[in-house]
């Protein structure tokens, strides 16, 4: 009998899957893969400075980052792993890649979702060290047969021309 396929979503942030990928893991869970989510980095970080102001507190708990990540996904059999990197720590580098490899290997899913690398660096740093990782990693893993790339969340002001030239 053949293994149940499955679908590693490995994503930087407690949240990112939930804004870039939540329907597509969903989907693929109601198809009978077997989905997980591997998450990087703790999240402490990810808060506004207005808010650091209004509240004066410059870190959010790591715990309440994962429990919002874990409710968001109850209900849905897709499980999530933490690998506990600081926030905005995320470099792309030997430390890193092997820590996913090591769990890439461990899974053997047929799909990765994972970030697309935005060179322009308008996205959040660990997003694209992550997404460069993962990429560096399936390059050498036969048993990967796809490798889905999330849109970047880039946010650039509604009056700022951004020209860029390939040559």
């Amino acid at each position: 009998m053949k293994n149940q396929p499955s679908v590693l979503a490995i994503m930087a942030h407690p949240d990112d899957a939930e804004l870039k990928c939540f329907g597509t893991l969903c989907k693929y869970a109601d198809s009978g893969y077997k989905c997980i989510l591997l998450i990087a980095c703790s999240g402490e970080n990810g808060i506004s400075l207005i808010d650091r102001e209004k509240f004066n507190i410059n870190r959010i708990p790591k715990n309440v980052r994962f429990n919002e990540t874990e409710r968001a996904f109850s209900g849905t059999g897709i499980s999530i792993k933490f690998l506990e990197l600081e926030d905005g720590s995320a470099k792309f580098g030997r430390d890193l890649i092997v820590a996913i490899e090591k769990e890439i290997r461990k899974i053997s899913p047929e799909i990765i979702i994972t970030h697309y690398v935005d060179y322009i660096g308008a996205d959040h740093q660990d997003h694209s060290e992550v997404g460069k990782s993962v990429i560096n990693c399936v390059t050498r893993l036969s048993f990967i047969k796809k490798v889905m790339l999330c849109e970047p969340l880039m946010t650039l002001r509604a009056n700022l021309f951004l020209i860029v030239l390939l040559i």
